[in-house]
């Protein structure tokens, strides 16, 4: 690859994707690499490796998978199997249905919480927070709920 054949240049794991197709490795006796390094030295800029819409998408999907393994958690301590088996038992009159109401409010309120600090994310009202900072945030589970 010549100088000339390079039109864009992002950033990579471990290289560069050179016109969105070609990956060249960060290996400095590549002749490729060389050309992207003199490209650099014009004073051209790497794209980074991640959009700001690719690195919020994936924030999102980590932070609401957070959400869903603590209300899965949440219920396996209570003895269920998962947040939907909990809920389950608010539908009809058993020996559970208190709790599944519960488990049903409760599971609400931290959807709500959650979006609602996403949603301050994407409107930089606030930072991302951390999966640990997310968790308490969250409402807490209480038969009370």
């Amino acid at each position: 690859m010549n100088i000339e054949d390079i039109q864009t240049v992002k950033l990579q794991d471990n290289g560069y994707l050179v016109n969105g197709n070609i990956f060249v490795p960060n290996a400095p006796g590549n002749i490729d690499y060389q050309a992207i390094q003199e490209w650099i030295a014009l004073g051209n800029i790497p794209a980074p490796q991640y959009s700001e819409e690719e690195v919020l998408a994936k924030t999102k999907k980590e932070l609401i998978d957070a959400i869903q393994t603590h209300l899965d958690s949440t219920a396996q301590q209570h003895g269920y199997d998962n947040i939907v088996s909990a809920c389950s038992y608010a539908a009809i009159d058993n020996l559970f249905q208190a709790e599944g109401t519960a488990f049903i409010q409760w599971r609400s309120a931290c959807w709500e919480a959650g979006f609602q600090i996403l949603a301050d994310v994407e409107n930089s009202i606030r930072p991302i927070p951390s999966v640990s900072e997310l968790i308490q945030e969250m409402p807490a589970f209480s038969l009370g709920a």
